[in-house]
C-alpha cells in the first residue's frame, strides 16, 4: 500500500503519528532484581497472550517508539543483525510497542524481523516498567534482559541503537546471565 506503515496507521488506528515529546512515567516503575508483571499482550497476528507464556528462557525485550521511522527501525534490525549473540546465550528477543498488531505485523514483514513483535495494546506493560509517555501515547524506547523466572537482570531505560556503549551494555550483561 502506498505510504506504508506511517499512512496506514492514520487509517487503522484514527490518528496520525505523533511527536516524541512528553512526561515519561517513571513512578511505579519496577527495577532490577524484581519480577515483570504477566501482562497481557497481542501478537502481530492478532491473538493475545501472557508474557510468562515466553519465560522458561532469557528473554530480552526490547520497547520501540513507533513503527516505520528511522532510528525504530535500526533498533529492531540491530536486534536482527545480533540475534546470533542471543542465540548463543539462550536469550529469546520480543520487541514490543503500543502499535497496532496490524501494523506490526507490517513492519515485520517489511524489515524482515525474524523475532516476535507484540502490541501493548493498553499501555500496562510499559507503564509497570516505567516507560510509558502520556502526552504521546508511546512506549520509551529500551531494553530489559529477564531471567528464566521473569526477574529484570538488566535495564536500560534510554536505550539508543545508535550508541555503542548502549549495544556493549547489553552484550556485558548477556555475558553475566550465564555467570
Amino acid at each position: 500500500e502506498p505510504g506504508g506503515v506511517l499512512q496506514r496507521r492514520t487509517k487503522v488506528m484514527g490518528f496520525p503519528p505523533r511527536p516524541h515529546f512528553g512526561k515519561i512515567l517513571m513512578m511505579d516503575s519496577i527495577s532490577t532484581g524484581n519480577k515483570i508483571p504477566n501482562s497481557k499482550l497481542v501478537d502481530e497476528a492478532g491473538k493475545e497472550f501472557y508474557l510468562d507464556s515466553l519465560l522458561g528462557n532469557n528473554l530480552l525485550i526490547t520497547f520501540f517508539q513507533e513503527a516505520g521511522t528511522p532510528t525504530c527501525n535500526r533498533q529492531l534490525e540491530t536486534f536482527a543483525q545480533e540475534q546470533e549473540l542471543f542465540k548463543t546465550n539462550k536469550i529469546s528477543i520480543l520487541a514490543v510497542s503500543v502499535d497496532s498488531p496490524e501494523i506490526n505485523q507490517e513492519l515485520k514483514q517489511v524489515l524482515e524481523i525474524n523475532y516476535p513483535i507484540a502490541s501493548d495494546v493498553d499501555g500496562q506493560l510499559a507503564k509497570a516498567l516505567g516507560v510509558f509517555n502520556e502526552k504521546t501515547y508511546r512506549a520509551k524506547r529500551s531494553v530489559f534482559i529477564l531471567d528464566p523466572k521473569g526477574t529484570i537482570k538488566y535495564s536500560n531505560l534510554r536505550f539508543s541503537p545508535k550508541s555503542v556503549s548502549d549495544l556493549l551494555a547489553i552484550a556485558e550483561a548477556v555475558e553475566l546471565l550465564d555467570q
